[in-house]
């Protein structure tokens, strides 16, 4: 699936998925992703509502285009409408530009405490991440320290999440392989898990 560098779906493939130009596999990908990216069913809305409006405004024209409609029209009033087609499309595409699209809410990632390859995490890259590590069997605290570190342990990001509520909602990511650190109040790691951001 051909995603943009945000890890959203590019909007060609979305003007192709709602014109039914995809192939069945490929459809099924979009589908997927659309289950869980907001931001890619906001954009889809508005790629089939354009599409509405434009097959709207073409019937609209064959209906005037009939011979009785068109005869009694002056030049000039023919050229008035044919420009305001063109300046509405022109319209709708400079405020699909300049509309703010809502922020996708966070993909909730579960961290596990696991050993061996294949234990890490995954997650796609360009989106923010709802961390939910797995606090079973540490030291009990009200208040954890969270950090992301780099391979080479350069700290990336750092936050706080309650006991009772283990969330932390962090920035999106590039691709890598990343860890995700717990530290106790004092600043004693207490956890790591692996996380692997993909493309």
């Amino acid at each position: 699936m051909g995603l943009n560098l945000n890890g959203h779906v590019e909007e060609e493939e979305l003007e192709r998925y709602s014109a039914r130009a995809l192939s069945e596999a490929r459809a099924e990908q979009v589908e997927e992703h659309l289950l869980v990216c907001e931001a890619c069913r906001v954009r889809l809305d508005e790629v089939e509502s354009f599409a509405r409006g434009v097959a709207a405004a073409g019937r609209k024209l064959r209906e005037e285009r009939s011979p009785k409609v068109w005869l009694g029209m002056r030049p000039h009033t023919v050229m008035a409408l044919a420009a305001s087609i063109v300046l509405a499309a022109g319209l709708v595409a400079v405020q699909r530009a300049w509309v703010p699209r809502p922020e996708a809410a966070p993909l909730a990632v579960v961290l596990q405490a696991s050993r061996g390859a294949g234990g890490a995490a995954q997650a796609p890259a360009g989106i923010r991440l709802a961390l939910q590590p797995d606090l079973s069997g540490i030291p009990a605290s009200g208040r954890y320290f969270l950090e992301i570190v780099d391979t080479a342990g350069t700290a990336l990001w750092q936050g706080t999440i309650a006991a009772q509520a283990p969330r932390a909602v962090t920035p999106p990511r590039s691709p890598g392989t990343y860890f995700v650190r717990v530290y106790s109040p004092s600043h004693e790691l207490l956890r790591e898990f692996g996380l692997e951001v993909g493309r």
